[in-house]
């Protein structure tokens, strides 16, 4: 991760393995989830100059927040559990 004028990027990896991390549920996101992300408009790409001078992309750490706590919490897809306890019917 880098941090660019207050901002947090990271590649497709690091986005990935930090989500993970934070993962209270142990699901796992992985680069490729990042990467459709990308593809499907959620999440926007930014080319930023590397260490080597070579441009390099990276997406916004708060944004890739906010896009896997949306996509958690969302109806579509793959069944995903939710934050919180379950309700037994008594």
């Amino acid at each position: 991760m880098i941090t660019v004028q207050g901002e947090e990027y990271g590649t497709r990896a690091e986005i990935a393995a930090r989500l993970t991390q934070l993962s209270l549920d142990g699901d796992q996101v992985t680069a490729e989830t990042v990467r459709n992300w990308d593809r499907n408009g959620d999440l926007k790409a930014y080319r930023i100059l590397g260490a080597n001078g070579r441009p390099e992309v990276r997406y916004r750490w708060r944004d890739a927040a906010r896009v896997e706590a949306a996509k958690r919490r969302s109806a579509r897809g793959r069944k995903r559990r939710v934050d919180g306890t379950p309700m037994i019917a008594a």
